[in-house]
């Protein structure tokens, strides 16, 4: 696995749409690197999913994310069409990044062992330089890389936000917990959090 301070290996791969794209395409930018498993399962959903959320606000830090498996192009136009990824996902079929960011490791599934890619996350700096390294990112936990992301660029919450948005979150476990009707609550929750200031 990569470390901090190393210089983030070059690749050069396919997008959805077949077009070539490098790591040196992004020199002058920082680039939220993250490589997952598979297109359209559930977690790795849920994790694209996150990240489109918080698109512009990364965007707005002179930032890009950049989503590597090793699915086909054609794979990763469906699963970004069906859920409006808006950023650029890459497809790694030989997994020459993916060993190369020493992403392709063993797993073990009840009792069985097996290779694939391990859900890790990688924030690269303007000069191409890994400011950031989170293995094995464990999804309910998704905010904490864009937190990261934002401490790697000086940014960070209010701390009278972070307050009312932990309220929030142990309000809404508690009206989960109770069997109340809360759909409602959780869409006003999300749009709230989602506009809170970042400076």
């Amino acid at each position: 696995m990569l470390e901090v301070g190393m210089k983030a290996p070059e690749f050069t791969l396919p997008d959805k749409n077949g077009n070539m794209v490098s790591l040196s395409d992004f020199l002058g930018k920082k680039v939220v690197l993250y490589f997952y498993p598979k297109d359209n399962t559930p977690g790795c959903t849920r994790q694209a999913c996150a990240f489109a959320l918080k698109n512009k606000e990364i965007e707005s830090k002179n930032a890009v994310v950049i989503g590597i498996s090793k699915d086909s192009a054609n794979s990763h136009l469906n699963f970004a069409t069906k859920y409006n990824l808006p950023f650029v996902l890459l497809s790694d079929t030989e997994l020459s990044a993916i060993q190369a960011y020493g992403v392709w490791q063993e797993k073990k599934l009840y009792g069985k062992v097996s290779f694939g890619v391990v859900r890790t996350t990688f924030i690269i700096d303007e000069n191409g330089i890994i400011v950031k390294v989170m293995p094995k990112v464990v999804l309910k936990y998704y905010d904490m890389v864009v937190e990261s992301f934002k401490r790697a660029v000086g940014g960070y919450f209010k701390a009278q936000f972070k307050i009312m948005g932990v309220i929030y979150i142990v309000v809404t476990i508690g009206l989960i917990i109770l069997d109340v009707d809360y759909a409602w609550l959780i869409g006003f929750g999300i749009a709230f959090l989602d506009m809170l200031p970042v400076f």
